[in-house]
């Protein structure tokens, strides 16, 4: 081959390497461009409408704002019972008796024992007067005069140990009648005559105090509108008293609405339907428009192509629908797919939906 001819076959050789390096960088142009220009995601949307179930109700118990079991303040022998369950009662009635015989003769004993203290205390005192007399004339000492007043002064100790032993003694004479705290209901009875009760063992269930209603409040519902109550006719009650905590089988929360003042001959025990209604506007939207990323639950509307998201309170959930405030009827959300979602993203609807 001519020595003038290598050279040209190199740059011939050459060629298409620089030819193929060009070709390589318009292509990764080219695919960013389309990368930048890609379609808009196509989506899933349903319009948000209004909640059917935006008011809720729960039966719940009427009952007495005051419930509690009496039992005696001292153990003994029930010998009588005066009421019977279900029995209206005014403060101070009684409502069962134990055996007094034993507090009676401790009450005897103990005015006994006061009336010798007292008869004591007399003597002693006139004693000391009669000392402190003579002391004058110099016809007793001075330490004779102390020693009677010192008496006197043991004397009169002992007659308010006696005094208060007489009281305690009645005190306890009184505690074998039980009597009704205020003016209520006897609830049931738990005990009957022949039985030996114990020190504060239950007797009766007696209530009293205005009616309430206690409904038990599910945990997705404690957050909304539980403030106020209606009743079947559409009169309102207000809440009284919510629970701190949940229960911990039900894992819900006990709370107690006080019915009217005329509602006092509610019985008892029965049952009463209370309905719910949120200030706010409630949406029904699928389960699957939700979304939760570690920043609270939200849902994805659809503005003028792209996606927006929008932060929502969860009031109920169902198997494929879920109630929600904070969005209002009529908007256009994401109905799946929601995880991949980023703010601003271009979407398109699918048509035919």
């Amino acid at each position: 081959m001519p020595p003038r001819t290598l050279p040209l076959l190199l740059l011939i050789a050459l060629l298409p390497a620089a030819c193929g390096e060009g070709g390589q960088e318009e292509g990764a142009e080219d695919r960013e461009e389309t990368a930048k220009d890609e379609d808009p995601r196509v989506v899933r949307t349903v319009t948000v409408e209004a909640g059917e179930q935006a008011a809720w109700s729960l039966v719940g118990t009427v009952r007495a704002r005051h419930e509690a079991e009496r039992g005696f303040r001292a153990g003994g022998e029930l010998v009588e019972r005066m009421v019977d369950a279900g029995e209206h009662v005014r403060e101070g009635d009684p409502l069962a008796r134990l055996d007094d015989s034993d507090r009676r003769r401790e009450l005897e004993a103990a005015r006994a024992g006061l009336t010798e203290a007292q008869a004591r205390a007399d003597y002693a005192r006139a004693e000391a007067e009669r000392v402190a007399e003579m002391v004058t004339t110099d016809n007793v000492s001075e330490q004779e005069h102390d020693r009677a007043e010192s008496e006197a002064a043991a004397a009169e100790a002992a007659l308010l140990a006696a005094r208060a032993e007489r009281d305690l003694a009645a005190e306890r004479l009184a505690w074998t009648t039980l009597r009704a705290p205020a003016d209520g209901t006897v609830m049931e009875v738990l005990a009957e005559p022949g039985e030996v009760v114990g020190t504060g063992e239950p007797v009766v269930r007696f209530a009293h105090g205005a009616r309430e209603v206690e409904v038990s409040i599910p945990g997705i519902r404690r957050e909304g509108a539980v403030e106020t109550a209606r009743l079947p006719g559409g009169e309102a009650v207000e809440l009284r008293d919510l629970a701190a905590g949940a229960d911990p089988a039900t894992r819900t929360w006990r709370a107690r609405y006080t019915l009217p003042d005329d509602a006092d001959d509610r019985p008892l025990g029965s049952t009463v339907r209370l309905t719910f209604q949120p200030e706010e506007e409630v949406v029904r939207i699928p389960v699957g428009a939700l979304a939760d990323r570690g920043e609270g639950t939200a849902v994805w509307a659809v503005e003028d192509g792209a996606v927006e998201r929008r932060p929502v309170e969860v009031v109920a959930t169902g198997q494929e629908t879920a109630e929600v405030r904070g969005i209002e009827p009529g908007v256009e959300v994401v109905a799946a797919g929601t995880h991949t979602l980023q703010p601003g993203q271009p979407v398109r609807v699918r048509s035919g939906r």
